[in-house]
């Protein structure tokens, strides 16, 4: 069923498609972009975009063809409310060059996240390929290949790009002068020209060129309804069915680049809040800023609101939407967390496992489980055709009515190595301390493990999906009518 359906979007739209085992490759002729999807069975498998610009069309260095055509993809399918996109870079296979970006994954984070099943989801993967090419070649349609001998070359005044560059990052860093280590060049051909920065610091990417800076204004801009919601710090983002979050500090800074770069002509730019990074184009550059932009920032700044709207809704109407024990019995928590995994998009059910009764000691683990998960950081071998790979999760549950934090749990990384384990998972009946989900994230984002967390947020989002559970663990927690 799926191999078909992928091949009826290949045909459909006119793409090259090859079967490899449980592996498909997808994608146009010469084009940088393909799609990847990695089988488990019919009814669950794992897809996946990959950017990487080959040397016969470009010669030399092409990171900035690499970031320009990836956050483009990530734009492109944001606009068009298919997909929202977590980015990962692969190292070069040869040699280490800071800055370089020899390839780059793309993993859809939202609306469902990597793991996909049934006909429908695989041919919106296919939609999103096609959407991809036409905005690509609308954008960029000169920077493409179009014969054997159509190669660029780069052409460059040095003094300039270089001045050009000390003022991106003076307004970025409030640096007077480039770091060591960045990433500048240019590349031009007699139809089109771009200067390109990108930092060593923390992967920001500023673009200079007119021409493509004008049509990404047009065919990027948001065309159906998109509801802003305004919170300290920044502004919520609902764009059905994606959810993001655009920090408010990292908008005015790009606006505030903008207008020096371009002589407080620019008017008003074109923003676009990515899972992770503020895309920002101005009349004649493109802004690449990285930020936790996503569902997970979503769901943290959101839950700041929810606390003191909870609060205020409690005093004013009555009680909220779920009524949780309190104490909640460590026991049954466990056993909601356990049954809600099991339903989890890429967890084996059958390799979900408690480890024994709550009061023994556990070692730090009170479930195991395997999880399919897209492959971040060092995980990442260069040319792999395995984007995702299997881990071994161990959870902690925690019933606690205060905050949890770093005091609260084992080390992590001496934990996951006791187990033998390379992913962790922590579960908490209230919130998680802003130090703790600072460790996470770096945990996460180096790559060698992975680490996933859920709040009183997350959980009752997923019992809004499953009622059932919530009429079989009604001894902790209810439904209240208001």
């Amino acid at each position: 069923m799926l191999i078909d359906a992928l091949k009826f979007g290949a045909m459909a739209y006119g793409f090259e498609m090859v079967e490899r085992g449980q592996r498909v490759l997808m994608g146009a002729a010469c084009s940088p972009i393909k799609l990847h999807v990695q089988i488990e069975t019919d009814d669950l498998w794992h897809a996946a975009y990959f950017c990487r610009a080959e040397s016969f069309w470009w010669p030399g260095d092409r990171t900035d063809l690499n970031d320009m055509y990836s956050t483009v993809l990530q734009a492109a399918l944001w606009k068009a409310g298919l997909f929202g996109l977590a980015t990962s870079q692969v190292p070069h296979p040869a040699k280490q060059l800071p800055g370089e970006i020899w390839g780059r994954w793309l993993f859809p984070r939202q609306p469902e996240g990597p793991g996909f099943s049934g006909r429908e989801n695989a041919i919106r993967l296919v939609v999103g390929l096609r959407v991809v090419e036409d905005v690509l070649h609308d954008l960029l349609g000169c920077a493409l290949p179009q014969e054997e001998d159509d190669h660029r070359t780069f052409e460059f005044d040095a003094d300039a790009l270089t001045s050009w560059a000390n003022d991106v990052a003076y307004e970025l860093f409030d640096r007077r002068d480039l770091a060591e280590d960045d990433y500048i060049g240019s590349r031009s051909s007699a139809d089109y020209s771009w200067r390109h920065y990108r930092s060593t610091l923390n992967g920001a990417s500023v673009f200079r060129c007119p021409a493509i800076a004008e049509k990404a204004k047009t065919a990027l801009a948001i065309a159906r309804p998109i509801q802003e919601t305004p919170v300290p710090g920044g502004t919520l983002i609902d764009y059905q069915p994606l959810r993001s979050y655009k920090p408010g500090r990292l908008q005015t800074r790009a606006i505030r680049l903008l207008r020096r770069l371009e002589n407080h002509r620019s008017g008003t730019p074109l923003v676009l809040p990515l899972d992770d990074c503020l895309f920002v184009v101005g009349d004649e550059h493109l802004l690449f800023l990285p930020t936790d932009g996503g569902t997970t920032r979503y769901g943290r700044e959101r839950e700041r609101v929810l606390r003191w709207h909870r609060e205020q809704a409690v005093r004013l109407f009555g009680p909220e939407e779920f009524e949780w024990d309190e104490p909640i019995n460590a026991g049954r928590f466990e056993e909601l967390v356990r049954d809600l995994l099991i339903r989890e998009p890429g967890v084996d059910p059958q390799r979900v496992r408690s480890m024994g009764p709550t009061t023994e000691r556990d070692g730090g683990r009170d479930l195991v489980l395997e999880w399919m998960r897209p492959a971040m950081g060092r995980a990442l071998e260069p040319d792999s055709e395995r984007p995702f790979i299997r881990r071994n999760f161990i959870v902690q549950c925690k019933a606690k009515m205060k905050t949890v934090g770093v005091s609260d749990v084992h080390d992590l990384l001496t934990t996951m190595y006791h187990h033998r384990a390379d992913g962790f998972m922590l579960v908490v009946s209230r919130r998680i301390s802003g130090s703790l989900l600072n460790r996470l994230e770096d945990i996460r984002r180096r790559g060698d493990f992975d680490a996933e967390w859920w709040t009183r947020v997350e959980l009752e989002d997923r019992l809004r999906q499953h009622p059932d559970l919530v009429a079989r663990y009604r001894d902790i927690v209810r439904r209240v009518e208001n």
